[in-house]
């Protein structure tokens, strides 16, 4: 192959997990309008142990995720301590948008040791280097414009650039970093933006580009709580639409997703409104913007879980003991026996409150989190669709005094984690 002939295109993350950052290649100027492909960002998953073809990566629970969203400079992965120490192998997901067609004659995830892996586009395998093999194997894919979902898993605790070998016309070899972070919150207020104007009845939207809004959205998911402007607009869009068009399942019918998910402008709302619960309702989020979220709140709480008035005095304290310990369960991840247990508190905060729960000095920085919901199970791939599919708001207790928040509202309860041993608190 004449690499002279070839456009290459390095845009996944300067991620590095115990090899050089890649910079003894020449690195070319930053992305623009006029290259192919780009990506938004990823969610790197880290698994205890070393990889084995024969392990169920689904059936696997990891101990740390770390979601990368700017890579400059360059992010070091192994310099985070959450990182686990010993044998681990991590598997990396996201998306890639082209913007104008590609034909991808070779892919290549990683560079030098962290090429051993799998990778797969739209679910069709697009490289691979298992353990001990002396070369790749490369699947030729026809990348058309759009979002394309991927997913790679690296076989050793390395993860590296991402190569992509095509033919546009350039016909010269030119490596990029992506500076997506900008373009990030461009597409998501103009996608924030149209949506409102179309609630608004100011212009009329197809469902089509509709859907694309909305898949723009869906994208650039884990921007949401990035600065003042997404959060800002991404709340404003909902309380348009709760105030125009009133609030989801409260006035509008149940949704369902038996085949696919349908198109509209309710749908659209219902991943805006998941991803401000998601990334928005964040312990640093709270502190950060307190004075857009104090006293918002999702109008749906009405209908699920319940209409709940905000307390007549917000000064007032309640206290409670809880049991702090978790013994060592009888057959470990049996039936969850080592999923946090959780601790009610007896107390409810109202949607739009901003409460703080204070702890004692014991259970700071050992795992302990405040969860705000009761209904803490995951219910984003049922077809009938008749709340969020994560409806509650975890806060780690890494300090004696924790605001929580929740546009829904909840229970308020204390997860102890598995062989906590702090007795009564």
């Amino acid at each position: 192959m004449n690499k002279r002939s070839l456009f290459v295109i390095v845009f996944l993350l300067a991620v590095v997990l115990g090899i050089g950052t890649g910079q003894d290649r020449a690195m070319a100027e930053p992305l623009d309008e006029k290259d192919t492909v780009y990506q938004p960002g990823a969610e790197f998953f880290f698994y205890a142990g070393k990889w084995s073809a024969d392990l169920d990566i689904n059936a696997l629970k990891p101990v740390y995720k770390r979601v990368i969203l700017n890579t400059r400079p360059p992010v070091k992965l192994a310099e985070d301590p959450k990182v686990p120490k010993g044998d681990y192998f991590v598997v990396s997901r996201g998306h890639l948008r082209v913007l104008k067609p590609f034909p991808a004659r070779q892919i290549t995830p990683g560079y030098r040791d962290s090429t051993y892996n799998v990778m797969t586009i739209d679910g069709k395998e697009v490289h691979r280097k298992n353990l001990g093999d002396p070369d790749s194997s490369h699947h030729e894919m026809y990348l058309s414009a759009g979002y394309h979902p991927y997913e790679i898993v690296w076989f050793k605790n390395r993860t590296h650039f991402l190569t992509m070998y095509g033919e546009p016309s350039s016909g010269r070899e030119v490596w990029h970093r992506v500076p997506f972070e900008v373009r990030m919150q461009t597409e998501l207020l103009g996608a924030f933006s149209a949506l409102k104007q179309h609630i608004k009845g100011t212009t009329v939207l197809t469902d089509d580009q509709i859907d694309t809004h909305k898949e723009t959205i869906k994208t650039h998911r884990h921007a949401f709580g990035q600065n003042r402007a997404i959060v800002k607009a991404a709340l404003d869009l909902v309380r348009t639409f709760e105030t125009v068009k009133g609030p989801l399942w409260r006035d509008h019918p149940e949704m369902n997703k038996r085949r696919a998910e349908p198109k509209g402008i309710n749908w659209a709302i219902y991943h805006v409104m998941q991803y401000i619960m998601d990334e928005v309702y964040t312990a640093q989020n709270l502190a950060t913007y307190a004075d857009l979220l104090d006293g918002y709140r999702f109008q749906s709480s009405d209908y699920f879980p319940g209409t709940c008035t905000p307390p007549v005095d917000p000064t007032a304290a309640h206290r409670v003991k809880i049991w702090a310990t978790q013994k060592k369960a009888l057959r470990d991840n049996r039936m969850y026996g080592t999923w946090p247990a959780v601790k009610p508190t007896g107390t409810y905060l109202s949607p739009g409150t901003i409460a703080t729960v204070t702890v004692p000095e014991e259970i700071v920085g050992k795992n302990f989190q405040v969860r705000v919901g009761a209904h803490y199970w995951d219910n984003t791939y049922k077809p009938r669709v008749a709340r969020l599919g994560r409806c509650t708001t975890v806060f780690p207790i890494n300090s004696t005094h924790i605001k929580v928040a929740n546009p829904l509202g909840g229970a308020i309860t204390i997860e102890v984690p598995y062989l906590a041993d702090a007795g009564v608190v």
